[in-house]
């Protein structure tokens, strides 16, 4: 397809605000991460580019080119970007650019007004083209839909707006996979690939999760080739609206962060999981790992080996009646989970998974909040307490007790 410039004024938006975080990333230019180093260098450069590209414009609407400073003259679109820090035209030449940007942009603006009243205002077509521009979609939405938006060929304007999205990714992530299989691996809630926040708590991962059903609902609805030929679209108005949904995907996969440690799973067994927990632990807590599996392998009906990417695990499971409950889980870097979501799952009583954190909780350095076992927590312990051989025996007591109140039929 051939590439379509986006407008003027659209770019020089970008430009501006560009400029800000320019000026920003310069004004904390002695305390940056390394990120925000490299981030600072390359805009450094891209504006430096651009402005070769703009100012012409700028100060043809503007006429801001030149400030003085103690008699002296300086270009502020060459001094704004001068690589001294410490150089006295250089602050009052990037706030210059930025106010003459704004103005440019808003005379643009002013312009297509004018324009678009000189247009049929009867012609749904000639406003929606001019919406177009408008809406400031992503530079790729652009690129894939603009001409043929123009030439009214609306229903493939959308098809290739949201194969760029589904291409986008794919470039992004370097998975061969595609449509809806791409997505719902890429954007999934659990140790997604792109994450669109950073899923801290509930409702940061419950947008990850929204987010994910969109773009594959994207794939499977629209970008889909057998869904896009039933699509006959006339209406410019409802392609805007397909549009811009195309240029929010677009815009939240590219903000997202790309997570670049991603590992193939692992089959986890006592060999590995011992030798990965000497590389994470010390040796007291290695021994008292040791001494938690071999409790394990001699009360549990069934061990279960995890198979997590980044470390090994064990799971001390009870059965009874033909179901499986996991009571704790143990894992190589020196933490040890209570599995009441679990067991709750499964039907064990709220009260004797009480009566089982209050047991933990007389154990020094362990405390099990109260909420935990009726909103299904699976709360993170330490296993470093239980080096001392008094406090493991207690957790190894409590946990026998657990066992037999389940054998004992203290279940629903």
């Amino acid at each position: 397809m051939k590439f379509v410039q986006p407008p003027l004024k659209y770019r020089m938006k970008i430009y501006y605000e560009e400029l800000i975080e320019y000026k920003k990333l310069e004004g904390n230019r002695l305390a940056l991460t390394t990120e925000e180093h490299k981030r600072h260098k390359f805009l450094r450069e891209k504006l430096l580019r651009e402005s070769q590209i703009f100012k012409d414009k700028i100060i043809e609407l503007t006429n801001y080119h030149y400030i003085k400073i103690e008699g002296k003259t300086y270009d502020i679109w060459v001094e704004a970007f001068d690589d001294n820090f410490f150089s006295k035209s250089k602050w009052p030449s990037i706030d210059y650019c930025i106010d003459a940007t704004n103005i440019a942009i808003g005379k643009l603006e002013s312009i297509e007004l004018k324009e678009l009243g000189d247009k049929d205002s009867t012609d749904p077509h000639s406003v929606a083209y001019y919406l177009f521009d408008k809406f400031q979609f992503h530079p790729k939405v652009i690129e894939a839909s603009r001409s043929l938006f123009k030439t009214k060929h609306y229903s493939q304007a959308i098809f290739e707006a949201f194969k760029a999205v589904n291409n986008f990714v794919k470039e992004k992530t370097g998975l061969e996979l595609d449509g809806k299989a791409l997505m719902t691996m890429v954007f999934k809630k659990e140790n997604p690939i792109i994450k669109l926040n950073e899923l801290r708590n509930q409702t940061e991962k419950d947008e990850q999760e929204g987010f994910m059903f969109l773009f594959m609902g994207a794939m499977v609805g629209i970008r889909n080739p057998k869904a896009h030929d039933n699509v006959i679209q006339a209406d410019p108005y409802r392609t805007l609206e397909y549009l811009a949904l195309a240029s929010l995907l677009m815009k939240r996969a590219e903000e997202g962060e790309l997570i670049k440690t991603i590992q193939p799973r692992k089959q986890w067994n006592l060999q590995k999981f011992l030798v990965d927990a000497s590389e994470k632990c010390s040796h007291e807590v290695v021994d008292t790992i040791n001494k938690l599996y071999d409790f394990t392998k001699k009360y549990s009906d069934s061990i279960l080996w995890g198979t997590g990417a980044h470390w090994g695990s064990f799971t001390f499971r009870k059965s009874w009646h033909g179901i499986k409950a996991s009571i704790f889980t143990v894992y190589s870097d020196s933490s040890l989970s209570v599995n009441f979501g679990q067991m709750l799952g499964k039907g064990i009583e709220e009260e004797v998974l009480e009566s089982l954190r209050a047991e933990l909780n007389r154990i020094p350095d362990i405390n099990i909040s109260r909420d935990a076992i009726p909103n299904g927590k699976n709360p993170d312990i330490s296993v470093d307490p239980f080096v001392n051989a008094e406090h493991l025996n207690k957790f190894q007591e409590a946990v026998l007790s657990l066992c037999q109140n389940i054998e004992s039929g203290s279940s629903k």
